[in-house]
């Protein structure tokens, strides 16, 4: 089987690729465009040095400085460009983190529910004996205070999977915890993005 992976084609479509064709687009996206000025820093080095060694007899130093420069501020604009890209791949990985945090909740007060006469627990430590991780799955990993829960039961006492709770959001976090928006449980068990 081909490991597939997945690209934008020309016309603003996703298809899939296969492996090398996702190393080139890396090769030619992200490798590439870094290599000229790079060279251009290296080589003016090199020319300055020269020049410097030559006694006068090569010119061209001014030439050698404007290369420089130019490479070097072609760096720095590049690296300011590709940064965000990887935060921003951080902060994904926190909030699908976050999204499975929040399904394995559901699925605790699920089962919590069912031996509960179908009630909604008070709070998280009622679903210590149905999770036996909870307490790392109630910190999200984009919060910035690890040291305690960073979910919220918002109907805690009501009935699970009733016409009251279906569409109403069961669990929440706090808006702080994400950039645009928030997950939230809701009492039919599904998990949604709430933007702000």
């Amino acid at each position: 089987s081909m490991l597939l992976l997945w690209a934008f084609d020309a016309a603003g479509g996703i298809r899939p690729v296969g492996l090398t064709s996702a190393i080139a687009a890396f090769v030619a996206w992200v490798i590439l465009p870094s290599v000229a000025p790079t060279l251009g820093i290296v080589f003016g080095v090199v020319a300055l040095k020269r020049i410097s060694k030559s006694s006068g007899q090569i010119t061209g130093r001014g030439q050698a400085i404007a290369g420089l420069v130019t490479g070097t501020i072609s760096l720095l604009l590049y690296t300011a460009m590709i940064l965000p890209v990887f935060a921003g791949a951080r902060e994904n990985e926190r909030r699908v983190q976050c999204l499975n945090n929040m399904k394995q909740i559901g699925d605790a007060i699920d089962v919590y529910a069912k031996e509960h006469d179908g009630n909604i627990p008070e709070k998280f430590e009622d679903l210590r004996g149905y999770v036996p991780n909870l307490d790392k799955l109630l910190i999200c990993p984009s919060a910035k205070d690890h040291s305690r829960p960073n979910y919220q039961i918002a109907l805690s006492g009501k009935k699970w999977e009733s016409e009251e709770t279906m569409d109403t959001a069961i669990v929440t976090e706090p808006l702080s915890n994400h950039r645009f928006g928030r997950w939230a449980l809701y009492g039919d068990g599904h998990v949604s993005w709430v933007s702000d």
